[in-house]
């Protein structure tokens, strides 16, 4: 009967260590998933605050909408696969490198992108570019945009 109940208590701490480490995995796994996000929100900063000067520069000059743009800010990186990725800002527009097959409204509405409200598909051919135009926004607006449809 001892060796019974010693088995019996032994088996239940074995089940009780188990579910111990298993909340210990998910907590862990949550951590790393909200230091994860907080980084994420680090570099995104980071990165818009680094655009937006750049980004504003295509705007000097533009008074209105109508205004034809008289330059161009290019971005260009490798990304982690090693394809090439580019994308141009320009008053009003962003260019980019498209190498889905999708719509791409469907692309950017999958990966969470937040685009300005009024926004509109230029043009774009599956594989190769898409082109976006939309209203008047702040350069910062314009930057932030850039850095979701990057990335």
């Amino acid at each position: 009967m001892k060796a019974s109940m010693a088995s019996g208590l032994a088996k239940r701490a074995e089940r009780q260590r188990n579910e111990l480490l298993h909340k210990t995995q998910r907590a862990e796994k949550r951590l790393k998933m909200e230091l994860y996000s907080i980084y994420g929100d680090i570099v995104s900063i980071t990165q818009i605050s680094a655009m937006e000067p750049s980004i504003n520069e295509v705007y000097k000059g533009i008074s209105s909408p109508d205004d034809p743009p008289t330059s161009c800010c290019t971005l260009e990186t490798i990304t982690l696969l090693g394809a090439p990725v580019w994308i141009q800002a320009m008053p009003g527009t962003v260019n980019m490198a498209y190498p889905f097959t999708e719509e791409p409204f469907e692309v950017l509405h999958s990966r969470g992108v937040r685009s300005p409200s009024d926004i509109y598909l230029v043009d774009w051919a599956a594989g190769e570019y898409a082109t976006f135009g939309f209203g008047d926004i702040s350069a910062r607006d314009h930057a932030f945009f850039v850095r979701s449809a990057f990335c």
